[in-house]
């Protein structure tokens, strides 16, 4: 047999380079101890990297950016018609937190779903249907565009991935949430709660408008008067109001204002078109100018059966159950998770991290 004559060098060298390791890493803490340790990202070293570049907290080591709350800072705003601008350092502090306690949520829902996603099923046709739902929001290209811009979103195949994200979280909460409510609920919630389900009582309606503003001084009365004469001489309703009222919303329609209850109307006109018998050249006089109103049909207040309601209330009771349900799956995911969450506070002291007009 032939002896292998660099087994010796090898081994030489192989002792060599433990002893070097065993020196650097357990006795002196060399480059290579110190490269390994740096590379730790619990480390200070690595901490100190990641708050320089504006990281603001991570999940699971996975960084959260400043520039991303204040992102979700500046949509929570604008939801509620506010903006950054003007919010004191405390104020700032708070908006911040608020928003980076929701992408904690979010950020740990992702990593769930990852963890679970042989469990979840979503198909394509369903991430079709949501990207179509999402898209009926805007009423141009120009606007989508724009939305999906301002979401720092990379175009459709982002808006792609971001709704079926949240069909597959929705449907990973869906297994720990419970939805269903049995038929004796339903019918309990029903009979307790009957007056809630009344229809009010409907009037259906076509008037010709004319506006006090354009006519002051009882000149608006006097037109009314004017075109309730030509209605009992035979003219038609539907042709006088297009051709004389100045309700532009009712107008091309002949002056029809369709079913309506009393609270859908301003309160002096409901008030006295609900008092009207169905004679055609009612004049009614409000805040706004006169009327000649025709009421063509009437449908008295009841209470609703329970099958006519059925649908609409285990949805309602369903949507309930979501909300609470993920609300509380949440906030104890979180609290089971808090380990695996940091928050680096002297970065959330930062000024504003987005530009402001």
């Amino acid at each position: 047999m032939k002896l292998d004559s660099g087994a010796p060098v090898r081994a030489i060298l192989y002792g060599v380079a433990l002893i070097y390791l065993f020196i650097d890493l357990f006795v002196f803490k060399g480059p290579l101890y110190k490269a390994i340790k740096n590379s730790d990202p619990r480390s200070e070293q690595a901490i100190r990297e990641e708050t320089a570049r504006g990281v603001a907290a991570r999940v699971y080591y996975q960084p959260i950016l400043l520039t991303q709350i204040d992102r979700e800072v500046e949509r929570r705003l604008w939801l509620r018609g506010k903006s950054a601008a003007g919010l004191s350092a405390t104020e700032l502090r708070s908006q911040r937190m608020a928003a980076l306690n929701g992408l904690f949520e979010r950020h740990l829902l992702r990593i769930k779903v990852k963890f679970n996603a042989a469990e979840i099923s979503v198909s394509d046709e369903e991430v079709a249907e949501g990207v179509k739902r999402f898209k009926r929001r805007f009423a141009s290209e120009p606007l989508l565009d724009g939305a999906i811009a301002n979401q720092g979103w990379d175009g459709e195949a982002e808006l792609v991935a971001r709704v079926r994200a949240k069909l597959e979280q929705e449907a990973y909460l869906e297994k720990y949430i419970a939805l269903e409510t049995s038929e004796a609920e339903l019918k309990s919630f029903f009979e307790e709660n009957q007056e809630r389900f009344r229809l009010p009582e409907l009037v259906e309606l076509r008037h010709i408008f004319f506006a006090a503003l354009d006519h002051p001084n009882g000149e608006a009365f006097a037109l009314a008067q004017s075109a309730k004469l030509s209605l009992e001489q035979g003219e038609d309703f539907a042709a006088l109001a297009a051709e004389l009222s100045e309700d532009p919303a009712s107008k091309e329609a002949g002056g029809y204002l369709g079913w309506v209850s009393r609270e859908r109307l301003p309160d002096d006109f409901g008030e006295a078109v609900f008092a009207l018998s169905g004679a055609t050249g009612n004049l009614v006089e409000t805040s706004l100018g006169a009327h000649v109103v025709e009421v063509i049909a009437r449908e008295p207040s009841r209470l609703r059966k329970y099958e006519e309601v059925r649908d609409e209330l285990a949805e309602a009771f369903s949507n309930q159950r979501r909300e609470e349900g993920t609300t509380e799956y949440l906030r104890i995911l979180r609290h089971r998770e808090s380990a695996n969450v940091e928050i680096f506070t002297e970065v959330l002291e930062r000024p504003w991290s987005l530009g402001q007009e």
